[in-house]
């Protein structure tokens, strides 16, 4: 067992009584299922994206071996909450999730914003800024509880944030709601529609929330799981080692926040002249 898991594991048992039996855990699959979300996960992704790998060292002295799975969101989810899958991630903290995951420590932290035409931008402060509107979101999605509650805006759902741009370069929704990072990659990697000079982001997130792993309590050995798995994560920051692994994937970790190493679009939303839509 590393030095830096000794003594996580150790300060885990102090402060919250938890002690992991390794042993028990040994050759035991810990299955995780995350959808495509480059660049934090995607099959095409090196080492599978920067969560697969630091899931991957994080388990590495717990005697699970991971096995990560690419699923459609939606159906991931419903995966994990039947305990067919043990666990899922990047995953945002939902109270309805609370009910049948257990969530680990944060792995980062992020916004989830709005993205919109730049012949049509939308000036947004608050939810009512976007009434009237047909705003695009992955299905089994969850921004914030005012959000995932209003009835002022039409929801459009999609299976991939691939399909979310899409629409929105297509015209066919007014903007789209998803986890910054994810956006801005496939924006700035389309050239179809040559996204990135025709999309925006506004300056204003809808929500500042982490990512996490979510366990299913219907997993075998949930408890014992996450234990494994949040000591890991804590022995990869306190290393150092955590920090290492996300810059390799272009994302600077300062303080518990996820930063891009390059630029998000081509022109801030503050420098638009059209009006605003309505």
């Amino acid at each position: 067992m590393n030095k830096w898991l000794l003594i996580v594991k150790c300060i885990f048992i102090v402060t919250y009584g938890v002690s992991i039996d390794l042993s028990a855990a040994d050759n035991h699959k810990f299955t995780i299922t995350g959808a495509e979300l480059a660049p934090h996960s995607g099959q095409t992704l090196a080492k599978m994206g920067w969560v697969p790998q630091v899931l991957d060292e994080a388990l590495i002295d717990s005697g699970y071996q991971l096995e990560y799975e690419f699923l459609p969101f939606n159906r991931a989810l419903i995966s994990v909450k039947k305990g067919v899958i043990d666990a899922m991630s990047p995953l945002y903290i939902s109270e309805s999730r609370k009910v049948f995951l257990h969530y680990s420590e944060p792995l980062g932290i992020s916004q989830t914003a709005l993205f919109f035409a730049k012949t049509k931008p939308i000036d947004y402060h608050n939810i009512s800024d976007l009434k009237g509107l047909s705003i695009a979101i992955m299905r089994g999605a969850s921004v914030n509880p005012e959000f995932d509650k209003s009835q002022d805006f039409t929801r459009v759902e999609a299976t991939s944030y691939g399909q979310l741009v899409r629409m929105l370069l297509l015209g066919r929704v007014d903007a789209v709601v998803g986890e910054e990072f994810v956006v801005r990659e496939i924006i700035n990697n389309d050239k179809e529609f040559n996204g990135k000079a025709k999309l925006a982001q506004a300056n204003v997130a809808l929500a500042t929330q982490g990512l996490y792993v979510g366990v299913s309590k219907a997993a075998p050995d949930a408890v014992n799981k996450m234990a494994a798995l949040n000591t890991g994560l804590a022995a990869l920051k306190v290393s150092g080692r955590f920090s290492q692994i996300l810059l390799q994937h272009g994302i600077i970790y300062s303080q518990g926040v996820l930063e891009s190493q390059h630029s998000a679009l081509a022109e801030p939303a503050a420098e638009l002249k059209s009006k605003p839509v309505r």
